[in-house]
């Protein structure tokens, strides 16, 4: 990262788009591309890009990548557009992230640090959960289907215990909502 330069805001629609000059079409054409960052609540960031047919001078379906929680843009040394994100659930570490904080700083978006929050919070979450896989039993679910009294008792002793979809949302809910807290210093 020490020869990439940053950009000076996030272009975050296709009107307000970084428009990249002589981009390569094919191997003799060049065109226009544009770039930006699209951001929708729920469900993150995704870069999207579009080129100019230089054959017809009108612009091509946009290309949209997967959602990240957070992305930021800068130029390598080739000054090329470059996208970093930030993943959730874990897979970006405390380190990575300040790193992020550090190379956008003074140009995060509300929207990006709300998103970085909430990347910290997976993280809280995912120290605070912890899963148990148990071994189970085969079940005939014909013979259940017909009724068949062994094989409901089987399944029954194997549900027993386990807990609900409902119950296991809940539980994730309650330790997002302490992470969250957490991450907003409402907690120790």
């Amino acid at each position: 990262m020490e020869n990439e330069k940053k950009v000076s805001r996030l272009y975050e629609s296709e009107e307000d788009s970084y428009l990249v000059e002589d981009y390569p079409w094919g191997f003799r054409l060049r065109t226009s591309r544009r770039v930006w960052v699209e951001s929708k609540k729920g469900l993150g960031m995704r870069f999207v890009a579009q080129t100019m047919n230089p054959k017809t001078g009108k612009w091509c379906k946009p290309k949209k990548s997967t959602y990240s929680p957070v992305i930021g843009m800068m130029f390598d040394e080739n000054g090329y557009m470059k996208f970093q994100t930030l993943s959730s659930g874990g897979w970006s570490k405390e380190e990575q992230i300040v790193q992020f904080e550090k190379s956008y700083e003074g140009l995060l978006t509300d929207f990006q640090k709300e998103q970085i929050k909430y990347v910290r919070a997976t993280n809280i979450m995912n120290e605070l959960i912890t899963y148990e896989i148990k071994p189970s039993v085969p079940i005939n679910l014909t013979k259940v289907m017909d009724g068949d009294s062994e094989e409901v008792k089987k399944m029954k002793e194997q549900d027993a215990g386990q807990q609900t979809k409902e119950e296991k949302q809940a539980i994730l809910n309650k330790a997002f909502g302490y992470a969250m807290a957490k991450v907003n210093g409402e907690v120790e």
